[in-house]
Order: structure tokens, then sequence, then C-alpha cells
């Protein structure tokens, strides 16, 4: 029978089996045998076995691998020319694929983990929204509804920071580096401003009673204390928009993670708080709070400095 030698056909007719066994090869010890050997290779420098992987190992002979063994069930002639070019280069690209997707997700998860610090950081701030859920949580009064306009709220903003942002580097390629140095600036002004609160005590933090109040009005009064504050803008808007891009091409993952730090945080706010009633309660806590948010900040400006 003659062996094809359309390389095209080779290709389309062929049907790779893949053995079950792992595969592997060595040297063979001059003169020596192996039963159960696929191939031998015969060269000046010495005899190269292909055989299954136990069976080297029973043999004692050091081999690389493990390997896997496909045969293409194809009858080619000897003058084909290009079957193991192209069958090499599939194979290369389809482990170029593997390691670029393993990487895909290793920097997806780094981009998601880095939003949600960051993200965790800025909202942890202690400031009159979040001194509000907590009140609210105290109360134990429209939890769900709170907890769901200031995440909400957050979701929106940062989805709209991280197109935004992208949308206007892609213009404006010196954009992106400018507001990377913004946002150290920002950072470190923003820890010291945390620095200062937790100098001032905490007495100035803690949620202030009053009577109860319809939902209408709670919301109301939530929504203006998330919407009418500059930072909410600067910290989701700008800073979060800016900092995704440094996570290119993953800044989605960036800014689902910052989302999620939203909805996490907001909701162990509102519903843990009958928890927290009696360590929040004391003006030390929220001074401890507002130390470590400090840090946090003053640590993620010097990153971003460094990184840059």
């Amino acid at each position: 029978m003659t062996g094809e030698t359309d390389l095209t056909k080779l290709l389309r007719t062929m049907c790779p089996v893949l053995a079950a066994t792992p595969y592997s090869f060595g040297l063979l010890p001059e003169g020596a045998s192996l039963p159960g050997a696929f191939a031998l290779i015969r060269e000046d420098e010495g005899t190269t076995v292909i055989a299954p992987l136990e069976v080297l190992r029973a043999a004692g002979i050091a081999h690389q691998g493990p390997w896997a063994r496909i045969s293409l069930t194809v009858h080619s002639a000897l003058t084909a020319v290009g079957l193991t070019a192209a069958i090499a280069t599939a194979l290369s690209r389809a482990c170029t694929g593997c390691h670029g997707g393993f990487r895909a997700a290793v920097g997806m998860i780094a981009a998601l983990i880095s939003g949600y610090v960051i993200g965790f950081g800025l909202i942890a701030a202690i400031g009159a929204q979040n001194a509000f859920v907590l009140r609210q949580g105290i109360r134990r009064e429209h939890i769900g509804s709170v907890v769901l306009v200031c995440a909400g709220s957050d979701a929106v903003l940062m989805t709209a920071g991280v197109a935004g942002f992208g949308l206007i580097t892609a213009r404006l390629p010196w954009f992106g580096n400018t507001m990377l140095w913004a946002g150290v600036v920002f950072l470190l002004g923003y820890g010291a401003l945390r620095f200062r609160a937790a100098l001032a005590g905490g007495e100035g933090l803690l949620p202030a009673k009053a009577a109860p109040a319809a939902r209408g009005r709670v919301l109301a009064t939530c929504l203006v204390l998330t919407w009418a504050n500059p930072h909410v803008y600067l910290d989701t808007l700008v800073l979060i928009g800016a900092l995704s891009a440094q996570y290119s091409p993953y800044s989605a993952a960036f800014g689902l993670g910052a989302i999620a730090a939203s909805i996490s945080f907001f909701t162990a706010l509102g519903y843990g708080a009958r928890l927290l009633a009696p360590v929040m309660a004391r003006p030390r806590a929220w001074v401890v709070l507002e130390v470590l948010v400090g840090l946090t900040m003053w640590s993620l400006a010097a990153a971003l400095a460094l990184g840059g």
C-alpha cells in the first residue's frame, strides 16, 4: 500500500488516538535489551529507548516525563513533507493556550483580590454614611433596604469608573499614568485624614440616637449621604477607575472585587451591627479602626508608587 503524500489529505483523514498508558524515554545501557519497549533509536552517542513509564521504572532506566503517546492512525509516505511540523505546531499552540489560560486565571484572581482589598479599605473609612448604616443596624431598622442602596450605589459608580477610565485612557495614553500618581497623592492624604481622625478621638464617630423613622425617610437620608458626598465620587469614579487600569486586561475583575467589597462590607456592617454594638459603642474602637484604615491607605500608596 502506497503512503499518502498530500499534506492536506493527511491532516483531514488522520484520527489521533491517545494511549492510555503514560510513556517516557531514556538511554538504554550498551548491549542491554528491554522487553516491552515501544521503539529504539540508535545513534552514535547511544541508544534511546521509548517505552511505557512503568517499564522504564521497573528496569531502573533514568527517564524524563511522563509523556503522552499519540498515534495519528494515518498512512503517510516517507516522502510526505510537513506532517510532523503541522502536528508540532498544533501541539505547541495547544500548550501555549493552556499556560496562557493559567496565567489569565492567576491575573484575574490577583486583580479580583486587589480590587476587594482596595475597595474595602476605601469604603471602611469612617464617615457619615457608614455611621448611618451602623445606626440602622443597631436599631434593626430597614437594614436590607439601606444596605441595598449603599452597595447598589457603589456598584453603579464603580462600574462607571472602570468602564469610563478605559475609554479615556484609550484616547489619552498619558492620562493613566497621571491619574496613577494622583491616586498615590490621594491615598496618602486620605490616610493622613484617618490618622488625624484617630488622634481627635472617637466620640464624634458614634451614630446619634434618633426616633424610629419611616422607610421612605430612611432611604432618602441614605441616598443623600451617599450621592451628596464628594468623597464617594473620588473613591469610585476616580480612584477605583484609575487603579483598575493598572490591572489591565483584568480591569473588570478588579472592579468586581471592589463591588464585592462594598456588598460584603455594608452587609456585615448592617446585619452585624447588633453583634458589634457593645464594641463599637466605645470611641476607642473607632480610633483603632481609623488607624488600621490609615495604614492600609499608606501601604497601598507605597505599593502603587513603587510599582509605577
